[in-house]
């Protein structure tokens, strides 16, 4: 009678597939967002800020920020990351930042009567 075990590494390996395969060092990702329990499913669910691959190691995926190339401290697994054709900057977000704080200032001056 033969005996029947699998050694988690290997077993782990052979499911998911190389990762290397996967991920080239020059791809852009974007990492998924921490949910809590309770959290809406409409919510978003990932990053807005584009990563560049910086290696990839076993399992494991090391990025850097794609505008400023500075490393980011933690390994992310594959499935944390979505491959994103292009990279966008940030600067939409900001404009509309800016304009709703605009707003609510003008919002708070009519109130008090200043407007």
């Amino acid at each position: 009678m033969q005996q029947r075990f699998f050694e988690a590494s290997t077993y782990n390996q052979s499911v998911n597939g190389a990762v290397s395969s996967y991920f080239k060092t020059t791809d852009l990702v974007r990492v998924k967002l921490a949910k809590g329990t309770f959290d809406k499913a409409a919510t978003q669910v990932w990053h807005d800020e584009v990563y560049q691959v910086a290696s990839v190691k076993g399992t494991r995926v090391k990025l850097k920020t794609y505008l400023a190339g500075e490393l980011v401290e933690r390994a992310v697994k594959p499935n944390e990351l979505l491959l994103s054709k292009q990279p966008v900057t940030n600067e939409p977000a900001a404009v509309i930042q800016k304009a709703n704080k605009a707003s609510k200032q003008d919002r708070r001056l009519r109130k008090e009567g200043l407007r």
